[in-house]
């Protein structure tokens, strides 16, 4: 059954792609003794499903590697779940892909059957399939050419670019090193400021402190002067007891005179006597207060 064929080959060609991991679309049509043509009808249905990628090498060969469906191991039993997938997703593709097996069996039979001509036309389209090929390698190295010199280009603009990025790195090294200085400076004159308001702080408290002591001298030298006034008062108070005190002696000794002298008026003496006792009782009571004032 033709279908079924399709499917064997949609099978062998994952089986072999997933073991390989990589390989050539020409050496995986001689491993699946497959024709190129019929091969890459397989291979275009298998990228559709990306189950397999191409990708082109320097020499515009083409190479069949595993696609993001089959990253890692796979069983085959899921490659036949994919198979069956695919042939009930793409019914066109499949019987474009039974044209072209029909297509190349016919041939075959032509060449069978005619083996001069056919052989010939054979060669001719090897010949054409060659010059195709040869042509796309051509195609796919002339666009390698171009993108190694569109990637040299952008290499040297890069440099340039790099280069460029270095003076800048320069630069901002350069400038990055003034603005750590001036940082620095800034920290040092914010730590200066603050030193020089806790000095001003410390004078004002100091000039404060002078103030208080100069009023307290004031208060003192005020309060002394005080002092000393009193002092002088007691001193004149004390020096005017000492008169009286010189004039009281004085009368007492005239007294006693005047008692030795006044022996015969005894009653008058005595009266005169208790009279005396009695002043300088007084006396005595005055001085004996302006000495405890005095004390005070």
């Amino acid at each position: 059954m033709p279908t079924g064929r399709i499917k064997t080959g949609l099978d062998r060609l994952i089986l072999l792609v997933n073991k390989k991991g990589e390989i050539k679309l020409t050496d995986a049509a001689k491993i699946l003794d497959m024709d190129e043509e019929a091969l890459n009808e397989f291979v275009k249905i298998l990228v559709d499903h990306e189950i397999i990628e191409i990708k082109y090498t320097f020499v515009g060969d083409r190479i069949l590697k595993r696609g993001p469906k089959i990253k890692g191991a796979i069983s085959r039993e899921e490659i036949k779940r994919k198979v069956e997938t695919i042939t009930k997703k793409e019914p066109e593709k499949v019987d474009r892909l039974l044209g072209v097996i029909k297509k190349k069996i016919a041939e075959k039979k032509r060449v069978k059957a005619r083996p001069g001509e056919e052989k010939k036309r054979a060669e001719e389209e090897e010949k054409k399939r060659a010059e195709e090929e040869e042509k796309k390698r051509a195609e796919a190295i002339e666009m390698k050419v171009e993108g190694i010199a569109k990637k040299k280009a952008e290499s040297r603009k890069k440099e340039e670019k790099i280069q460029l990025l270095i003076e800048i790195a320069k630069d901002d090294e350069a400038l990055s090193q003034l603005e750590s200085q001036v940082k620095e400076m800034k920290q040092k004159s914010e730590s200066l400021e603050r030193d020089i308001a806790q000095g001003e702080q410390k004078i004002s408290e100091i000039n404060k402190q002078i103030q208080e002591l100069n009023s307290r001298e004031q208060e003192i030298e005020k309060e002394k002067r005080e002092r000393e006034k009193e002092i002088q008062e007691i001193r004149a108070k004390k020096s005017q007891i000492e008169a009286n005190r010189e004039d009281l002696i004085k009368q007492q000794i005239q007294i006693r005179e005047e008692m030795q002298k006044m022996a015969e008026g005894r009653g008058a003496l005595l009266t005169g006597i208790k009279n005396l006792n009695e002043d300088r009782n007084k006396l005595e009571s005055q001085l004996k207060e302006i000495e405890g004032q005095s004390k005070s």
